[in-house]
């Protein structure tokens, strides 16, 4: 067992006052495990603004997997990096009280700032952007993570247009492909999006170690229902805010444990039509010149800003933290730092990510198939499966995961090829009959066997007969 009593798995935090933000970064590696909830399912809740999500959240009468609806909500492709703080008592206070730490900056100074297209005309001192941070902000960009419940894409919903206010959310393939490209030329999605509440097991919850009225979940997305914009949001923007560590040569006066060490962030427009690319400059020069500082993390895994980054998200999510450079970070900061438990447990972590990508779903669970066989698109599955059990009933899901079984036992490519396509297919809101019977066909001609399963078969061949 790595990092608790039950059997969660996760990164273990390093330090107290450092450790609290930098944690947050060390968490994602634990997004490929799943939600061990199961049981009766209520009907669908439906929310029409963050505030309402969350009072809810903190109420508890939110359980694991019920089926929610987030009804006019924006997706945005950056992850609330302390997912639901933003909307507590103390990070309220945080907030306010931050108020009392702006940064004066000498004129060609100031300059510089206003020239990378702020959304605040304040610049904040070190510990100024730390209570910020504390208060909710920030948020990260990641890659698309293989877990257990299949292949899904972390953003994040919310009502307000700003990233890091909103509800975390994780989006099947199917509802990824319907919004991306919107999103990335935009910055924001409007939509109606319906899903289930997946509370996650300890490996992510150092997310939300800084507070504890809120529980660690996120909206497993099954639906996307796009929306045209409002036109009382045309002249507003989506927002949303990245943050970095670093260590500082100068000290400050900074919240962290470690003196040396500090917090940074930016706010800016996301998409392509954005100002991220005008606002890292000024975080690099805040940072680099302004505190003599060197960034040991990352927020944006798809396009790595920061390559020497110690903690990148990159490296944390492909296991690939160094000993000699963590080692290196936590030299001379007067306290021994235990990092042994950290690669330990990092590479326990990919041992699992190792089997889950040899990995198909057996009836409930996923297990190994043994050598020689054919690996099963393990995203399609899923997708697959709960779009049938939804629409053609759980017997028809059943003899789904009966036929791929045969086919990842069977070891012929031309019928995976097959499955592979038929599965697509009856991800479709409404799959095509003729290309069901097309791929049926083939899948039978590379794997005469599939015909031989009886009722599994039949249940099948119903969908196009």
């Amino acid at each position: 067992m790595i990092g608790s009593d039950d059997g969660a798995l996760f990164l273990t935090p390093l330090s107290g006052g450092l450790g609290k933000e930098l944690d947050a970064q060390l968490a994602t590696a634990g997004l490929v495990l799943s939600d061990p909830g199961s049981g009766r399912v209520p009907a669908s809740r439906e929310f029409l603004s963050n505030e309402d999500f969350w009072e809810s959240v903190f109420a508890e009468k939110l359980r694991s997997r019920y089926r929610v609806r987030l009804q006019d909500f924006f997706l945005l492709e950056w992850f609330p990096r302390s997912p639901g703080l933003y909307h507590t008592p103390d990070a309220e206070w945080s907030r306010r009280t931050a108020r009392a730490h702006f940064f004066t900056l000498p004129g060609d100074e100031l300059e510089r700032y206003r020239s990378s297209e702020p959304e605040s005309p304040q610049v904040y001192t070190l510990d100024g952007k730390t209570r910020m941070l504390r208060g909710g902000y920030g948020c990260i960009r990641l890659r698309d993570r293989l877990t257990e419940d299949g292949r899904l894409w972390f953003m994040s919903a919310s009502s307000s247009l700003v990233a890091h206010e909103g509800v975390p959310v994780g989006l099947t393939e199917s509802a990824y492909d319907q919004v991306i490209e919107d999103i990335a030329v935009y910055g924001a999605v409007r939509a109606h999006l319906a899903g289930r509440v997946m509370f996650l097991p300890d490996a992510f919850t150092p997310l939300y170690s800084d507070y504890r009225r809120v529980p660690p979940l996120y909206v497993r997305v099954d639906r996307v229902e796009p929306l045209p914009m409002r036109w009382d949001t045309m002249s507003r923007k989506p927002l949303a805010s990245a943050a970095v560590i670093f260590r500082s040569q100068t000290g400050s006066e900074s919240l962290f444990e470690y003196d040396r060490y500090a917090a940074a962030y930016i706010d800016f427009v996301p998409g392509e039509r954005g100002t991220l690319t005008k606002r890292i400059p000024w975080l690099v020069r805040y940072v680099e010149t302004l505190h003599e500082g060197r960034i040991i993390t990352d927020f944006d895994e798809y396009m790595p800003r920061f390559t020497d980054a110690v903690f990148s998200l990159e490296k944390i999510s492909q296991g690939r933290l160094r000993p000699e450079e963590v080692a290196n970070v936590f030299e001379g900061g007067g306290r021994r730092v235990n990092i042994e438990n950290l690669f330990v447990q990092q590479n326990q972590l990919n041992v699992i990510r190792a089997r889950m990508e040899q990995q198909v779903v057996m009836g409930d669970n996923f297990s190994d198939i043994g050598a020689g066989a054919t690996i099963v698109n393990r995203s399609l599955l899923v997708n697959a499966l709960n779009r049938v059990a939804t629409r053609d009933g759980e017997d028809v899901a059943q003899a789904l995961r009966v036929i791929t079984e045969h086919v990842a036992e069977s070891g012929d490519e031309a019928a995976r090829e097959n499955l592979d396509g038929l599965m697509e297919e009856l991800d479709r809101p409404e799959p095509r009959k003729a290309r069901l019977k097309t791929f049926w066909n083939g899948l039978v001609d590379a794997a005469p066997g599939v015909a031989q399963l009886g009722e599994a078969a039949s249940k099948i061949m119903g969908l196009f007969a």
